[in-house]
Parts: structure tokens; C-alpha cells; sequence
């Protein structure tokens, strides 16, 4: 999950490409597109954080993202 904030608002998406890039220093490349919100929040504050849910909150992140997966 990336997650990003600007202006107020809270965003998390939910990404399905990332890689580890370098180990030492811990380096993760992901790509997103540039026709949503959490990219426009990325490029403008140049912040947000990658986030490894635990395995029990599974069915919550599959819950909140189904919406997206259906339009």
C-alpha cells in the first residue's frame, strides 16, 4: 500500500508493482500512473510511505480496495 497526504487529505492505494532495488542502502522502486491522486501527492510533496500490511488484515485491505476493482 503507498500511502500520501497533501493539503489535508489522506491516501492510500493499493500497489501492484514494486521491487527491491538495492539492499544497502534499502532502496524500493514502484511504479504508479500519472492520472490519479496519489501521484499528483507524490510529485508535489515528494513524500509518502510503503506499507506491508500484516497477513491477519488481509481481508480489511481486499474490503477497501474492492470498490476500486469493481468501477
Amino acid at each position: 500500500l503507498l500511502a500520501t497526504a497533501r493539503k489535508g487529505r489522506c491516501n492510500v492505494m493499493p500497489m501492484s508493482w514494486h521491487l527491491m532495488m538495492e539492499f544497502e542502502p534499502p532502496l524500493v522502486g514502484c511504479i504508479l500512473s500519472n492520472r490519479n491522486y496519489s501521484f499528483e501527492a507524490l510529485r508535489a510533496t515528494r513524500e509518502c510511505t510503503i506499507n506491508i500490511p500484516a497477513a491477519k488484515l488481509l481481508d480489511k485491505v481486499r474490503a477497501s480496495t474492492e470498490p476500486l476493482l469493481e468501477a
